[in-house]
């Protein structure tokens, strides 16, 4: 989840930054195979062309140029986001709460008999991964990331089959955040920023590195059981169980129907808390398709 959002705040950002500056004259432009970006110019036959620093001329495909057009569409967007901020801007106070705690329960779970303890757990975890290797399912939820930048944001995730969308909201000024989602489709990533009416494609992710593997059923074979026990949260009674996997350990929360409504991923530098709001094997799969937007795919580089 960490990798999501620091792709969809580097979206955000590059937006702003290259809005408020304009290109050479807002002339076409080309960005080569080192992510270097180059002013484009036409011959005399309508030929595009870049030239080097020792004057020598490189012609390049026509696909390849990319339209001063774009310039002026996401001024034009910013420029309206500056008019009508609530347009793209939304406040971060507004966002789902944690319901049950805002911190970690670091100490270790009442331990139980071996046999109903790891018994039960494997139990639990097994009626979880069934909902998960369906690879149809839609999770709701809130994650709060415990140390560093300790941030806190709504999660939607769909996944159907090889397709999977995510929403979240980013975190972008001082009490203000932006909404953003995540799509895989056709087997590309697409980055998508709704309210710029952008997206760029993300060629590195693929649909396993969704959510860091916390929904994820084949990371759950090498978890190790540690220990199982009742505990209070705010008041309410729940099932925990504990596991270890690499450095990690990983707590499991369910409620009195077993139904798994929290998630702790204790790491040594930062933690990470998902409460689940809700949990279904369904999908809405007309939110799985491309965005409609400006591809700033070669401003990102």
């Amino acid at each position: 989840m960490k990798k999501i959002l620091a792709i969809l705040l580097a979206l955000v950002i590059v937006v702003f930054s290259f809005a408020s500056c304009k290109k050479d004259d807002e002339k076409p432009y080309y960005v080569d195979e080192e992510g270097q970006t180059q002013i484009a110019e036409k011959d005399e036959n309508g030929k595009y062309f870049v030239t080097d620093d020792e004057g020598n001329k490189t012609y390049i495909d026509d696909k390849d140029v990319v339209d001063e057009k774009l310039d002026s569409d996401l001024q034009e967007f910013v420029d309206n986001a500056e008019k009508n901020p609530d347009k793209v801007f939304d406040d971060a106070d507004k966002n789902d709460k944690l319901e049950m705690s805002d911190e970690l329960v670091t100490d270790k779970v009442v331990v139980v008999e071996p046999d109903g303890g790891k018994a039960n757990a494997q139990k639990r975890l097994q009626a979880y991964k069934k909902v998960i290797d369906t690879n149809k399912f839609t999770i709701q939820a809130t994650v709060k990331e415990v140390g560093g930048d300790n941030l806190e944001y709504p999660f939607l995730y769909i996944r159907n089959g090889n397709g999977a969308y995510i929403e979240t909201a980013v975190p972008f000024d001082e009490g203000k955040v932006v909404k953003a989602n995540m799509i895989i489709v056709s087997g590309k990533t697409y980055c998508e920023i709704p309210s710029l009416k952008c997206y760029m494609i993300v060629d590195d992710m693929s649909i396993e590195d969704l959510a860091d593997g916390t929904f994820d059923g084949n990371s759950l074979a090498t978890y190790k059981f540690v220990e199982s026990g009742e505990v209070t949260l705010n008041g309410k009674k729940y099932s925990c169980d504990a596991y270890t996997v690499d450095t990690d350990t990983i707590k499991y929360y369910y409620d009195s129907n077993d139904n798994l409504v929290r998630i702790e991923k204790i790491g040594k530098r930062d933690s990470v808390i998902t409460e689940i709001k809700s949990m279904t094997n369904s999908a809405d799969s007309s939110k799985i398709k491309k965005p409609k937007g400006i591809d700033i795919t070669a401003l990102v580089g």
